[in-house]
């Protein structure tokens, strides 16, 4: 869709996902609105859902679509992932004109978080 992409630079913690730096500064000086930085729809494809305080993050970052391969559920068995969000996070974003598909490769996205777990990965 658009032709953006967000690549956050190597955590020393090992974290998972793009948080803030990965798209930080995506619409220009001063701004985190990746849907001015592109034309057309910005859709972020992710490996497992969202934490709360990258949630909070799409909200205002410009994304219009948001894929998402491992449930919060499958990151936690694997004792990876942070707090648990409201059950009605999905609904959410959808209220914030998000678009939001769930589970796309899910069963191979929890086998690619599974070997991270087992190598000693963390969040």
């Amino acid at each position: 869709r658009g032709g953006a992409t967000g690549r956050a630079p190597p955590a020393p913690s090992g974290a998972l996902g793009v948080g803030g730096p990965g798209w930080r500064g995506g619409g220009g000086v001063g701004s985190h609105d990746l849907g001015v930085a592109v034309e057309g729809p910005v859709e972020l494809v992710t490996s497992c859902a969202p934490c709360m305080m990258c949630q909070g993050a799409i909200v205002g970052s410009g994304i219009s679509s948001l894929v998402i391969a491992a449930r919060e559920n499958d990151t936690h068995s694997l004792g990876l992932g942070g707090s648990r969000r409201p059950p009605e996070w999905v609904e959410r974003l959808r209220q914030q004109g998000i678009e939001v598909t769930e589970n796309v490769m899910r069963a191979e996205a929890v086998e690619v978080l599974r070997e991270y777990a087992d190598r000693g990965g963390r969040t």
